[in-house]
């Protein structure tokens, strides 16, 4: 069973007149050949009203060695305004081993609203990949739905790229920060559902009841912001991981990061979509689902459904193998999903059925998971979401999660930094600097990499500022 990360960002459209800036996204896609030669893809999502062009960076195949552009790339409009440009090449690698492929290239576009500056910030993703006679064949997911996603100012958003694995495994989804660098997050990066971003954060959910909540489900992958306020684009990171059962367990093969897009618009709802979490059953003849799309005046749209279990019955049409179906629809429509006895699938596997709609304003996404004998699952696909912790308001700084909770990242919430060309820095109860790095632009919030702090007590400094945290 192999893992493989999926990391997406989504960004924002404009042009610089100083810097190129262009960039919105990608990810790395690795696909097995035979022995240890495998076929790798870059995909980039670009601004194509720039006149800078894309593919123009440095691959890293994760074994000492690099390719520098230019590459043989193909160009792909996939929306107005926005391009999928890729290429393609291949690479043996010597022996067994876990390989981080990266790809990073100047700079994302300019404007991106939830991080500062970003027209100086590189873009950068990578992918692990697991080569092991062990392991078999191990290839990483692709996105089928490669659409700019479009979201509504105070509507629920949901968007799913749709990541599909062709060797089978099992995919569990978190959120991550984006990073610009090899272990180096942006540190002025905020999740859409920042206050900053709200004009009553207090009431900036759908329903004007709560507060703004941003989550992944870790079965489907479908990203749910309940709601969006301040218009633009914004990025937005989350890992798919791959499992597989090796030898009676599961174990992370691979991760794979992507980036995409989303954009919030000012326009009338038009779509809704009924959506559920996963559901258990202990025989398939139980599977029986009916999704509700309601209609508010858009007509001739075309309503995508993709499933990973080939032989599901659609409207009594029996769907396509690891491609959308499509049905045209004009007004209120309900699609029903069932699973004939003669369909034979792997019993401790998830597998989802997704729905997409696109109209010139919205696009959104319904995901439902379903699965016989769930105790088989592994233990990181959780029906509960994963969901984005609250940014506390802070008047001094403040670090969390502290104590760390295992996690790769801490957050740290600053008062303000009025001063440029402040200095952070990591300090163990021994004195010991084991980080020291330059702000060079002022910022309310910093992200800190842990992972590779032993367990015990540290100090961190930013500029005048001190703090206690412990990484657990």
């Amino acid at each position: 069973m192999k893992w493989k990360l999926i990391l997406c960002i989504f960004s924002f459209l404009a042009f610089h007149q100083s810097k190129a800036s262009h960039l919105l996204g990608g990810y790395i896609h690795s696909e097995w050949i035979s022995g240890n030669l495998y076929e790798i893809t870059v995909y980039l999502f670009v601004d194509s009203k720039s006149d800078v062009g894309a593919a123009s960076g440095i691959l890293s195949f994760g074994d000492g060695t690099s390719l520098q552009a230019p590459f043989n790339s193909k160009t792909k409009e996939i929306s107005e305004g926005f391009n999928l440009v890729s290429f393609v090449v291949a690479h043996t690698y010597s022996g067994s081993g876990t390989y981080t492929i990266s790809y990073s290239e100047e700079f994302y576009n300019n404007g991106i609203i939830n991080f500062q500056n970003s027209n100086s910030i590189p873009l950068y993703f990578s992918s692990s990949l697991l080569v092991s006679p062990v392991s078999r064949t191990n290839s990483s997911p692709l996105l089928k739905l490669t659409t700019i996603q479009r979201g509504l100012k105070g509507i629920i958003q949901r968007t799913n790229p749709v990541a599909y694995d062709a060797d089978d495994d099992s995919l569990s989804y978190e959120l991550i920060i984006p990073e610009q660098s090899n272990s180096s997050p942006i540190i002025s990066y905020r999740y859409p559902n920042d206050s900053l971003f709200y004009i009553n954060f207090s009431r900036g959910n759908q329903e004007k009841k709560g507060k703004p909540e941003y989550s992944i489900s870790p079965i489907t992958g479908e990203i749910i912001w309940d709601a969006p306020d301040l218009l633009g684009e914004y990025a937005i990171a989350y890992k798919i991981i791959q499992w597989r059962k090796l030898g009676g367990d599961w174990q992370n093969i691979g991760e794979n990061q992507v980036i995409l897009i989303d954009k919030i618009v000012d326009a009338d709802k038009e779509i809704d979509i009924s959506t559920s979490d996963l559901n258990c059953y202990e025989t398939a003849s139980q599977i029986d689902k009916q999704f509700i799309i309601e209609n508010n005046g858009s007509t001739n749209d075309t309503l995508r459904v993709f499933t990973d279990l080939p032989g599901l019955v659609l409207n009594n049409q029996i769907a396509k193998e690891n491609e959308f179906t499509e049905f045209q629809i004009n007004g209120p429509f309900t699609l029903s999903v069932s699973l004939p006895d003669s369909v034979v699938f792997n019993s401790f596997k998830p597998y989802r059925v997704i729905l997409s709609i696109s109209t010139p304003y919205q696009t959104i996404t319904s995901s439902w998971a379903f699965a016989l004998g769930c105790e088989e699952l592994p233990e990181n696909i959780s029906p509960d979401p994963i969901i984005r912790e609250e940014k506390p308001n802070c008047e001094e700084m403040v670090i969390y999660p502290n104590p760390s909770n295992h996690r790769q990242y801490l957050q740290v919430c600053l008062p303000s930094i009025s001063e440029t060309n402040s200095v952070v820095r990591i300090i163990d109860l021994k004195g010991r600097k084991l980080l020291e790095q330059d702000i060079t632009q002022s910022t309310s919030q910093l992200t800190l990499d842990v992972s590779y702090l032993k367990p015990g007590f540290y100090f961190l400094q930013v500029g005048k500022m001190s703090a206690k945290f412990v990484v657990e």
